[in-house]
């Protein structure tokens, strides 16, 4: 399926000549369950990449995380056997595993030379993370630390698994650990690894938002512009990475109220990321929504208004009509008109909003929407209906 020495059989080759995408799919779906069963005797039966193997071994075996990796499969098989097109397999496990293809070449490079015990756990970590399972990822990692600490000590995998484990326990909120294995990272990486390596900038980073959550912002500050000026260099090939690094730090001046250092910095990550994924992509859509609700809550309604706009024409392009996500932004939508005075045009957005959630049933994204009725009801001096919705948002925190 990957090409290389590999051969399809004839009657693979017929039957993907023969039907439809959806049905390739279909079949691919069968083969990969199991596969999942056992990987090892479905890396035997074929010329596969290493790091497919190892994230099967970490795959979860239901359909709803299967079926993206059987389409990519599928995919790939039509264009080799319809098409003559050589296979890719890094775009392939990248698209299975949701990683960017550049991210996934630097792990790749970077852990090469590992032990593959390491290189294992490191591979199946990143796939916990990637399920937001952060965890097992912390589990995993520890368990790498520990041969590493054992076998390893002073190696650049070691500082691999340090500074992954860092990561884990910041997304966690574990600030304590966290700092601790940034330290011991970066007195390590002073003797495995270029000063200006991408993991250094990360490290730097992430100590940067311990000091910021111990209240320390001179030290905070300090530390996100030593990261920054790395990771200038180091994310050239990684904007997407760079960008939400951008937005962090855009993020720490914004609580600062320091918005001549917080907006160009906003507007530079929203930049760098519409130049890699395009106008109409859901992930730049959240930006807009993230730089609107900041917008909003400095009281400039009308730069809101218009980055809310951006993102709705974004997700109207690209989600069905009914979907949950438009009727919350809609809801966001309407804050802002309320903000600006305009009652009468945000009540009907916000009624479509409620009634659309409704029919989605999920109680708590009813929150939201419901705050902002409330505000709009007593904005419109309607107190007994404000308090009629607010028994309901009540009801609906307290499940």
């Amino acid at each position: 399926m990957f090409g290389g020495d590999m051969d399809i059989p004839e009657e693979l080759k017929d039957i993907v000549r023969t039907s439809s995408e959806a049905e390739i799919t279909e079949l691919v779906m069968q083969s990969l369950k199991e596969a999942v069963k056992n990987p090892d005797a479905f890396a035997k039966a074929g010329n596969f990449p290493p790091m497919l193997i190892n994230a099967l071994k970490a795959m979860p075996m239901g359909d709803e995380k299967l079926r993206p990796m059987a389409k990519s499969m599928a995919k790939m098989l039509i264009d080799q056997i319809k098409h003559g097109k050589k296979p890719d397999p890094m775009s392939f496990v990248s698209s299975m595993m949701d990683i960017p293809r550049a991210d996934l070449q630097a792990s790749l490079q970077q852990s090469s030379s590992f032990p593959e015990e390491i290189e294992n756990l490191l591979m199946q970590s990143r796939i916990c993370k990637q399920k937001e399972d952060f965890g097992q990822a912390e589990q995993l990692l520890k368990s790498a630390l520990e041969i590493c600490e054992r076998d390893i000590p002073e190696s650049a995998a070691t500082c691999h698994v340090l500074n992954n484990l860092a990561t884990a326990q910041l997304i966690s909120e574990n600030y304590v650990d966290a700092e601790a294995n940034l330290k011991r990272f970066l007195s390590l990486a002073e003797k495995q690894l270029p000063p200006e390596d991408r993991l250094i900038a990360d490290s730097y980073f992430g100590l940067a938002m311990v000091r910021e959550n111990q209240g320390k912002s001179s030290d905070a500050d300090l530390l996100y512009t030593k990261a920054l000026s790395i990771a200038e260099k180091t994310y050239a090939d990684t904007p997407i990475e760079m960008a939400r690094m951008l937005e962090t730090l855009a993020n720490f001046y914004e609580g600062q109220k320091l918005y001549r250092k917080s907006d160009p910095l906003f507007q530079r990550a929203i930049s760098m990321s519409e130049k890699a994924l395009g106008n109409e992509n859901l992930e730049i859509a959240e930006q807009f929504v993230r730089y609107s609700l900041i917008l909003e809550a400095r009281g400039h309604f009308s730069e809101a208004e218009m980055w809310c706009y951006r993102a709705l024409t974004a997700k109207h392009a690209l989600l069905d009509a009914a979907d949950p996500d438009l009727a919350r932004n809609q809801a966001l939508l309407a804050s802002i008109y309320i903000g600006q005075d305009q009652c009468g045009k945000a009540e009907p957005i916000l009624k479509q909003s409620i009634a659309a959630l409704e029919i989605d049933g999920n109680e708590e994204d009813l929150i939201y929407p419901l705050e902002i009725y409330a505000r709009l009801l007593k904005a419109t001096n309607r107190d007994e209906e404000a308090k009629a919705v607010e028994s309901r948002i009540a009801e609906y925190s307290a499940d």
